[in-house]
């Protein structure tokens, strides 16, 4: 009984801990690279609360993208 109690608590935190992390490290990220893409016009009209799986997309996609780059750089295949 206190190992499924255990078990669900830590459970619940964990999703809360890995929530957070993706509300805010990828959609902070994804928003300012549309920002630094768009000129500074990306947040000022209603397109980013109507298309917030984009941003997502693009703070995955940017993430996805170094993690990438670090890896060719670090096994001598880049540069």
């Amino acid at each position: 009984m206190e190992e499924e109690i255990k078990r669900g608590v830590l459970t619940v935190i964990h999703w809360i801990v890995v929530v957070f992390i993706v509300q805010i490290l990828v959609f902070g990220i994804g928003r300012a690279t549309l920002f630094a893409f768009s000129g500074g016009r990306f947040g000022k009209d209603d397109w980013t609360a109507a298309h917030q799986n984009w941003t997502y997309f693009t703070g995955f996609a940017v993430i996805a993208l170094m993690w990438t780059l670090i890896a060719l750089y670090n096994n001598g295949l880049l540069w």
